[in-house]
């Protein structure tokens, strides 16, 4: 595991380059510890997050655990995981240094003189249906994902999130771009969301590519069938994927809560959004609260959190 060097983060406001603002940190450092706190198999994090605004603080909680994924990544979609899927399963792949993107449906592997073949039927593109059959050095020819690679076109994306997550340090980057999951998904408005987006670039290197935040996220529909680092779901929508932080975006994304049960959760609110239910969601929060775990995530709790943003955190043993 590799610690992100969050203080090469800069933005971009009027035109000029200058380190993010104090609150804009805090929001960065929460979501890496969202994220760590994810890592945990028998604990969860619930975190609520009062602050003047929450159109960009949201999205940069959301960085943060992206960040923090990459940092915890540790290997890509292996053989191992591959052979153990189970029949039926649907496959995405590409063979490396190649450009067409393929689609297909597992079969039961087979013993062949002493080998383990993978049969894949494959149903995209079209042109080159057939079944190929996967041993374990053709696997290590392919990229492979159990969600749809980007397109050429949308290959550029991948390109410029990578090289900003290289510079904050994160190593294995491709990899973890191309074959793990999301890791963060936020539950709010959708439109507003995005338009929140399209105002903030930042840039993690001394070269000043500012990248905008819906690009550095990788941000996707949560029913998308594409790779995404991040997922969005309406405040009435359906929860597709597993992530391992939720972020309850305003009072109207709160009735939710009851839909996350496992892995860590941040709520964000503004200030004349905090209502009665959110302050007794705390108060049963506190009364599980596991003071051991908490100790485990100590070294890394943000600890230069500014006045106007005031958190409440509790760590609870999962059932």
């Amino acid at each position: 595991m590799n610690k992100a060097n969050l203080e090469h983060l800069k933005v971009s406001v009027d035109g000029n380059t200058i380190s993010l603002p104090r609150w804009a940190s805090a929001a960065v450092e929460l979501g890496v510890y969202a994220r760590y706190a994810a890592a945990s198999k028998t604990n969860r994090l619930i975190l609520c997050c009062v602050v003047p605004c929450r159109d960009v603080f949201t999205p940069l909680v959301g960085l943060g655990s992206v960040i923090a994924g990459g940092s915890l990544f540790q290997k890509g979609f292996s053989w191992e995981d591959f052979i153990s899927l189970e029949p039926g399963t649907e496959i995405f792949w590409k063979e490396n240094g190649e450009n067409y993107n393929y689609s297909g449906v597992l079969e039961a592997h087979q013993e062949v003189s002493g080998q383990t073949l993978v049969p894949v039927t494959i149903s995209k593109p079209v042109r080159k249906k057939g079944r190929w059959f996967f041993s374990e050095s053709k696997f290590y020819d392919c990229i492979f994902s159990e969600e749809g690679l980007p397109s050429h076109y949308a290959s550029n994306q991948f390109s410029i999130a990578e090289d900003f997550y290289n510079a904050l340090g994160v190593t294995a980057v491709s990899k973890w771009l191309m074959t793990a999951g999301a890791e963060v998904r936020f539950i709010s408005k959708a439109t507003r969301f995005r338009r929140t987006l399209e105002g903030w670039s930042l840039t993690s290197n001394l070269d000043n590519n500012f990248s905008s935040l819906d690009q550095l996220l990788i941000l996707k529909e949560e029913a998308e069938p594409s790779l995404a680092k991040a997922r969005l779901t309406h405040h009435l929508g359906s929860f597709v994927n597993d992530c391992p932080v939720s972020i309850i975006d305003g009072p109207l994304a709160f009735q939710r809560i009851p839909d996350i049960e496992s892995n860590s959760l941040v709520v964000v609110l503004e200030r004349g959004e905090l209502a009665q239910e959110h302050v007794d969601l705390l108060e049963q929060a506190r009364d599980e609260h596991s003071p051991e775990f908490e100790q485990e995530l100590a070294e890394l709790a943000p600890r230069d959190i500014p006045a106007s943003v005031e958190v409440t955190g509790y760590c609870l043993r999962m059932a």
